[in-house]
C-alpha cells in the first residue's frame, strides 16, 4: 500500500568536530616524497616574490633570490626568499588557517592553503618567520613536531584546534636583520634518510633542477629559442634564482664553491649509456588548443637522434608538464599518451599548461580529471 510519509526536517545542534587525525592526513599523508618539501616551501616563496614584483616592492625578477642553506654540523635547513613576506597583523591569522589559502582563483601556484605543512613529518621543529616592509618586527611560529607526533599516537580526545593550541607557538622580534621584507623557514634536526635526503645538497639539486621554476644553464645553446616559445603565449612566464648554500665551516673543509646556483638538466649533448652520448639538434614548438578554441598549452620537444631510452641519472627524458613553471608529477606523467610507452623515455620535452580549468590535484602528482585535462592528453595523443 502506498502511503505518503511525511518528511521532519531535523535541526542539529551537534557541532562538527575535526579530529586531530586530519593533521596527518596532511603532512605525510598528503607528501610521500621527501623532497615535496622543497617544492612546497619554493612555490610559497615563488608567489610571494610575484607578489612583491606586482607591488613594486622588488623592480625585477632578477632582484629576487631564494636561498637554500644546508648547515650539516647542526643539521638545519633554511629557505629563505626575499618576497614580500607576511605582514604581522596577518601572520598568526595565516599560520593558524588551514586549507584556507587566498590564493585560490588568482595565478598563484599554491592553492588549497595546506603546502606549508609539508616539513612536519620529517623534523623535530618547524620555524616560520617573516617580516613585510612595513613591519618593525619579526614574527616567528614553531611548531614542535615531536609533540605533534606524540599527541597523534598518544590516546586523547584532541580535536585538531586544540593539537595546535599544544604544539604551535609564536612571538616576535625587533626586526634586526636588516631585511625588511622575507619569509623563512627553518627546519631543525631533519630525520635521517636513506642517502640523509634531506640534508644532501646533491640529490636536493638534482630534484630542484627538475621540478622548480629555474632558468636553463647559459650554456645551453636552445635556451633563448625555448624561452621565445614559452613567453610568446605565457606573459606570465617566469624563472628564479634559486641558491643552495652551505655552512662556512664544511666548506672550508671540504674546498667547495660556497654557493651554487640550480638550472634546469638540460644540455646540448647527453649520455645514452658509459659508451655511448646523443646531442640536440634542433627543437619543435607544440600549441595545444582548448575546447573552447583558446591556446591551453604550449611547450617544446628536443630532437636528437633517437637511438634509444633516455637514463633516468640524465634527468631529461620524457615529456613533462608544468604549471607556473613548476613539474607536476613527473617524466612519466604521458606516458600513456604514446603509441608505446617505452618511447616516453626517448623523448625530451615540457607542455606549460595555461588553462585555469586545467588544475594540478592536491598532491600535485597529476591533474584533476576532466573534459579540459582530457582535451589535452587526446592532443598529446595525436601529435
Amino acid at each position: 500500500m502506498d502511503k505518503k510519509q511525511e518528511i521532519i526536517p531535523v535541526n542539529s545542534s551537534i557541532k562538527p568536530k575535526i579530529g586531530k587525525d586530519i593533521l596527518e592526513l596532511l603532512t605525510s599523508g598528503m607528501y610521500l616524497n621527501p623532497l615535496v618539501l622543497f617544492r612546497e616551501y619554493i612555490q610559497n616563496s615563488v608567489d610571494s616574490i610575484d607578489q612583491a614584483l606586482e607591488e613594486n616592492i622588488l623592480q625585477d625578477v632578477s632582484d629576487a633570490e631564494i636561498q637554500i642553506n644546508l648547515d650539516h654540523q647542526n643539521r638545519t635547513i633554511l629557505i629563505i626568499d626575499n618576497g614580500k613576506g607576511i605582514p604581522n597583523d596577518q601572520f598568526e591569522d595565516t599560520m593558524l588557517s588551514l586549507g584556507d589559502s587566498k590564493k585560490k582563483g588568482t595565478t598563484a601556484r599554491g592553492m588549497r592553503g595546506v603546502g606549508r605543512l609539508a616539513g612536519l613529518g620529517y623534523c623535530q621543529s618547524l620555524i616560520f618567520r617573516s617580516s613585510s616592509p612595513e613591519d618593525d618586527y619579526i614574527f616567528e611560529a614553531k611548531w614542535d613536531c615531536r609533540k605533534i607526533k606524540s599527541l597523534l599516537n598518544g590516546n586523547n580526545t584532541l580535536d585538531l584546534v586544540a593539537l595546535l593550541e599544544e604544539v604551535v607557538s609564536f612571538k616576535k622580534i625587533k626586526n634586526y636583520l636588516g631585511r625588511p621584507h622575507f619569509f623563512e623557514v627553518e627546519i631543525q634536526k631533519p630525520v635521517r634518510l636513506k642517502w640523509d635526503l634531506l640534508m644532501n645538497e646533491n640529490r636536493i639539486r638534482e630534484y630542484l633542477s627538475q621540478v622548480a621554476p629555474v632558468p636553463f644553464s647559459n650554456d645551453f645553446s636552445f635556451k633563448r629559442d625555448l624561452e621565445k616559445t614559452i613567453k610568446k603565449d605565457d606573459r606570465n612566464y617566469r624563472y628564479y634564482k634559486i641558491v643552495i648554500k652551505l655552512a662556512e665551516m664544511e666548506l672550508e673543509l671540504d674546498d667547495q664553491p660556497n654557493s651554487f646556483q640550480i638550472f634546469k638538466p638540460y644540455a646540448d649533448s647527453f649520455f645514452l649509456n658509459t659508451t655511448l652520448s646523443d646531442s640536440v639538434h634542433s627543437f619543435e614548438s607544440i600549441k595545444i588548443m582548448g575546447m573552447d578554441g583558446e591556446t591551453a598549452a604550449v611547450g617544446w620537444i628536443l630532437h636528437g637522434s633517437y637511438m634509444g631510452a633516455i637514463p633516468n641519472k640524465a634527468l631529461i627524458g620524457g615529456l613533462r608538464a608544468r604549471v607556473g613553471n613548476i613539474m607536476i608529477d613527473d617524466k612519466n606523467l604521458f606516458r600513456d599518451c604514446f603509441s608505446e610507452a617505452r618511447f616516453s623515455s626517448w623523448t625530451m620535452g615540457e607542455i606549460h599548461v595555461l588553462d585555469n580549468r586545467i588544475i594540478p590535484n592536491g598532491r600535485r602528482d597529476g591533474f584533476e580529471e576532466n573534459t579540459h585535462y582530457e582535451n589535452m592528453r587526446n592532443y598529446i595523443s595525436l601529435t
